[in-house]
């Protein structure tokens, strides 16, 4: 994945969720704008993967989805860089 898009993704889920807010992928769709729902959940999945964000995957009947509550310390330090 390109590091700009993920930089993207998680500065969105900064701007979101820094006064205590939780977030969704279509949220985040929203604020950024040029990226769809599903693909944000492929983003926010490998963010996950690498302990960038804290983020719960709530599994329903027919689809899946995150919520999504911060980043973590190194996601603060990989959107810094």
């Amino acid at each position: 994945m390109e590091e700009k898009i993920l930089k993207d993704v998680l500065n969105a889920v900064y701007t979101i969720c820094k006064n205590g807010n939780d977030t969704s992928t279509s949220e985040i769709s929203n604020l950024i704008g040029n990226i769809s729902p599903r693909e944000i959940f492929d983003i926010i999945e490998e963010a996950d993967s690498k302990n960038f964000i804290y983020a719960v995957l709530i599994e329903m009947c027919c689809d899946e989805d995150y919520i999504i509550k911060g980043l973590t310390e190194e996601g603060k330090k990989f959107i810094e860089k």
